[in-house]
């Protein structure tokens, strides 16, 4: 099976999400594509923008099983202010998936292989139906983003975020159920092979320990 990771996330950024844990999860037995979507030259004109490295357009190997490939096009989807705006561009954004580059479309166009296709972002929905085309034996997942900024959590989880200090509530002494990163990412795995339509999964330990110890043993660390 070949599994694909679609996101606007780049592999080499600062703090891994969950969509690296997974990728690194895959490769295990698995051939896994991290692609990085929803960038243009226009990206680099923006004041804050972020920083990716280079190359860009080029498939780089990380691994055995690993690959990574920052997609830069000539235009990107994007949304503004205005809804008239964003109406007058919309035929122009929905023609995003003719620049699909001949790397990615070789690594889609094996019709005796098994896809897994986990999309992470609006870009990567616009290329839904050329992997459908591609990918005779597909199993599409979308992901919800974990950019904790676009999360409701609480203030607590901003602030360790930007590595601010924060109080710990009842002083650390509350106890949780703590799982580890590669515990989570063999139970997406199972629940990707053997989960049920309409059924509910958690995926937790046995063992509660207090946020204190739970740093002393690593976790969160």
């Amino acid at each position: 099976m070949k599994v694909i990771i679609i996101t606007t996330h780049e592999y080499y950024m600062g703090r891994k999400t969950g969509l690296h844990f997974l990728s690194e999860y895959f490769s295990k037995n698995n051939k896994t594509y991290f692609i990085t979507v929803g960038l243009s030259y226009l990206s680099f004109l923006k004041k804050h923008r972020k920083h990716f490295s280079k190359p860009f357009n080029k498939l780089r190997q990380i691994s055995s099983n690993l690959y990574t490939y920052t997609w830069v096009s000539f235009f990107h989807p994007f949304k503004t202010p205005s809804k008239f705006i964003d109406t007058l561009i919309e035929p122009i954004v929905s023609l995003y998936s003719l620049l699909l580059p001949k790397t990615l479309k070789s690594i889609l166009k094996d019709n005796n292989e098994k896809y897994l296709v986990i999309i992470e972002n609006g870009s990567g929905l616009l290329l839904v139906n050329k992997i459908k085309l591609y990918c005779k034996n597909v199993k599409l997942i979308y992901w919800q983003s974990d950019k904790l900024s676009l999360l409701p959590y609480p203030n607590i989880i901003h602030k360790a975020e930007k590595k601010e200090k924060f109080p710990l509530h009842g002083g650390g002494k509350s106890k949780r159920s703590f799982i580890f990163s590669e515990d989570f990412c063999n139970g997406i795995y199972k629940l990707i092979k053997k989960g049920k339509i309409g059924d509910y999964y958690q995926f937790s330990s046995n063992e509660y320990l207090s946020i204190k110890k739970s740093r002393l043993c690593g976790f969160g660390s």
